[in-house]
């Protein structure tokens, strides 16, 4: 055998050897490889999933007379579904959309509460302030602003009491904050329980806690809002509601011919000179929003008006109009810590004491989930509207729901759907009631729009 033979197979042995032994730094190596592709297309599938099965629901309960508002899912960032079906305003016949104001009526609430907690943060009041040191008038010691704010002062819902209210003041008049303050400062309602024992919803201190943030702040409550919340947050649709109407201001120019004059200059020429004057005019339009309605048994138009009552004029505990494209900057406005500290909002989301509720605790405007403490949110139900919005502390998830034609407790049912679907469960959709099976022969005949011949 030649030496060359010998060499090359001397060489291809040891190659061999080397490479039946696994080099012990080889082992050390973990390699991370790209998430398959097949893996990313499940992910985009399972959203589009839920983004479908979303759309169904709430194009199934709209058919069906079960639903007239706006919805908005966000889940984890991503944006799953925003629409808004039906009806803004059935006399102008003025069609909703995503960005209609809606009165979000006890969803008002937590704008409330972070009013206060912004005056909280300025060094302005304290938390465990006596109520009497800003409202002298108030006829109850010891109650504080935290009090005020996670309902455990005892006081009495004034919805409880409205009878007594209306006896007092007659049926003719718009009862404001002030009114209620000054009701009780005369009557002095008994409390429910001693402040501070345990919690009990009551609308009247939320109307005091706007009452406070005027005094404290020195302005209208819904300019505080305006300037220190819907503006910051950038909730261009977003205003308190006012009875005597809301208005836009625009301003326009107009430029108005004065006079003609005809100027003989010389013998070979006469000059014609026009004054102009310029006028700034200040035009008032009104806010367009959703109105409430209920669906009504056996009047043949199906929808009712019921957008307005005698306590209209308070605010605090309702009175914010916003739609769901505002209610997303709302969100983003609380996550990126644009109107609150931290520190803050944890002293908001962290419950005080314990209360009459079954299945959660309440903070200072939102109500905890017991049984999972990341997630808050806040049901409203007022005059035709009935509102929904929960968002998860940790993840970028919201959903609200808000619904101007009276659904009563299908909310829940409403909310618990979609988050079924976020979950990957099966879902069940709400029955109708009797009352929307024996008017959906007028709505489907006077109130029906097929969005399935609308672009998507």
């Amino acid at each position: 055998m030649s030496s060359k033979i010998l060499f090359l197979l001397l060489y291809l042995g040891l190659q061999l050897s080397l490479l039946a032994q696994e080099p012990k730094e080889l082992k050390k190596i973990k390699l991370t490889l790209p998430a398959p592709r097949a893996l990313i297309m499940d992910s985009l599938d399972a959203q589009q999933m839920k983004r479908t099965q979303i759309s169904d629901l709430m194009q199934t309960l709209y058919d069906q007379n079960q639903f007239n508002g706006s919805v908005v899912v966000i889940e984890k960032g991503k944006m799953l579904f925003h629409k808004a079906f039906g009806w803004a305003n059935l006399g102008k016949r003025d069609t909703l959309a995503i960005n209609t104001p809606f009165r979000l009526a006890s969803v008002s609430k937590q704008f409330t509460a972070v009013a206060t907690m912004m005056l909280y943060e300025q060094g302005k009041i304290g938390l465990d302030d006596m109520v009497q040191a800003y409202l002298p008038e108030f006829p109850y010691y010891g109650i504080t602003i935290r009090q005020l704010l996670n309902h455990s002062t005892g006081l009495p819902d004034y919805f409880g009491i409205g009878y007594h209210i209306q006896k007092h003041y007659g049926e003719t008049k718009i009862i404001n904050n002030q009114d209620l303050l000054n009701y009780l400062a005369v009557y002095k309602p008994k409390l429910e329980f001693t402040p501070g024992k345990r919690s009990s919803y009551s609308n009247t201190g939320y109307v005091m806690l706007a009452l406070l943030i005027e005094r404290v702040s020195k302005m209208p409550y819904s300019m505080f809002l305006q300037k220190n919340i819907f503006e910051v947050a950038g909730m261009k649709g977003a205003f308190v509601y006012n009875v005597y109407g809301n208005f836009d201001v625009k301003n326009t120019i107009d430029t108005v011919k004065v006079k003609t004059d005809t100027i003989l200059a010389s013998n070979q020429e006469m000059r014609i000179e026009t004054t102009f004057k310029v006028i700034n005019k200040l035009i008032t339009i009104h806010k367009k929003r959703a109105y409430g309605y209920e669906n009504a048994y056996p009047y043949p138009q199906g929808m009712v008006l019921m957008d307005f009552h005698q306590f209209d004029g308070m605010v605090g505990e309702k009175g914010v109009c916003a739609s769901t494209e505002d209610l997303i900057q709302w969100d983003k406005a609380l996550r990126n810590n644009k109107l609150l500290k931290p520190a803050t909002w944890q002293i908001m989301v962290t419950p005080t004491t314990e209360g009459d509720y079954r299945d959660w605790h309440y903070g200072f405007g939102w109500k905890v989930l017991k049984k999972d403490p990341d997630i808050v949110y806040h049901h409203g139900l007022y005059r035709g509207f009935r509102t929904c919005l929960v968002r998860s502390q940790s993840e970028e998830t919201l959903v609200a729901v808000l619904s101007s034609v009276q659904i009563g407790g299908k909310m829940t049912p409403i909310i618990d759907a979609i988050y079924q679907i976020l979950a990957g469960k099966k879902y069940k959709v709400p029955q109708a009631t009797r009352l929307e099976k024996d008017t959906e022969l007028a709505f489907r005949r006077e109130y029906y729009i097929d969005y399935s011949t609308q672009p998507k």
